[in-house]
């Protein structure tokens, strides 16, 4: 799972990658072919770069490389949650298969019935069903560690969600009515 996770993550920052470098070098192309000089991204620059090709140039790559540099902080931290919540299912899979692996009944009363004496059943009973207790209370104690994971997991990343989503909604409705 988290291997899966993880090929999502690294394509999710390919893409972001792609669009920062397509709209950085598009916009460097355009402007040496048309001799207008316009940078992809706006920023606030305390001279003036439109008329010296060279400066144009060093601040056309300080524009780039500003936002290919956050690309995988943004990326980054709208996957951070979700490794968590992936390695916490990943532990209650791995814990059903434990618990799955357990046998309670029917491997025990096949090999009780063909003991015959009843001291013999005694210590089987004793032995094996011990064995099977602890493994149960081995589960528990997973479970246990489990829920307070999540529980901790949850109260971590609670308000970084919401966080995220309040200044995503912010973001997207600010620029799109500007």
């Amino acid at each position: 799972k988290c291997k899966r996770t993880f090929k999502i993550y690294t394509a999710f920052l390919a893409v972001g990658l792609f669009n920062v470098t397509m709209a950085s070098l598009g916009t460097f192309v355009s402007s040496l072919a048309s001799s207008e000089f316009k940078i992809p991204y706006t920023i606030w620059i305390p001279f003036d770069y439109h008329h010296n090709t060279f400066i144009f140039f060093m601040v056309s790559i300080y524009d780039y490389f500003v936002p290919a540099s956050l690309v995988p902080l943004a990326v980054g931290l709208d996957f951070f949650p979700i490794f968590f919540i992936n390695m916490s299912s990943g532990m209650l899979e791995e814990l059903t298969n434990h618990i799955s692996e357990i046998d309670f009944g029917e491997k025990n009363v096949e090999n009780c019935k063909r003991i015959v004496n009843k001291e013999e059943v005694k210590i089987y009973a004793e032995t094996q069903l011990g064995k099977e207790e602890s493994e149960l209370k081995k589960c528990i104690d997973i479970h246990i560690r489990v829920k307070i994971f999540i529980a901790q997991s949850e109260r971590a990343f609670s308000y970084v969600v919401g966080a995220l989503f309040a200044v995503n909604t912010l973001i997207l409705c600010t620029t799109a009515y500007t």
